[in-house]
């Protein structure tokens, strides 16, 4: 698989596209095939050097949603869409930054996909009635 793997702080030139090992699933921990992540300023923290608990080389990211590939026990469907967050990812362990990630159970909880399309026409509608008459302005 492919990843954003950091080897060392510094700058967004410290991030290297590397083709590595797809990890192995284990019980009590999930494997997710990684289909969008968030960029946020905790990273770039992390990226600079300013959390001193993490340890390079390190795929960074802390959220992310994609498909369930192997739960590792966790009682949801395999391929259903799952999103995760935080609990160490791209801290103590490798995070988003990648194809897929291994995350703990406690990180992860399966999407609403009717909710999430009702939400997103809801925030697109509301973006077209309070952009349009900006840009207008």
């Amino acid at each position: 698989m492919k990843a954003w793997i950091i080897r060392q702080p510094g700058g967004p030139d410290q991030f290297s596209l590397e083709e590595v090992d797809r990890p192995e699933p284990r019980p009590g921990w999930a494997l997710i095939r990684i289909r969008a992540f968030g960029l946020n300023r905790s990273e770039w923290f992390t990226r600079n050097g300013d959390s001193p608990s993490v340890q390079f080389p390190r795929v960074l990211g802390i959220e992310c949603v994609g498909e369930l590939v192997d739960g590792g026990g966790l009682d949801i469907k395999t391929g259903s869409t799952v999103a995760a967050i935080m609990g160490g990812m791209g801290r103590e362990f490798d995070g988003s930054y990648a194809e897929y990630t291994l995350v703990p159970h406690a990180c992860v909880s399966i999407v609403n996909q009717t909710a999430l399309g009702e939400f997103s026409r809801a925030a697109g509608n509301a973006a077209d009635h309070a952009w349009f008459p900006a840009y207008r302005a």
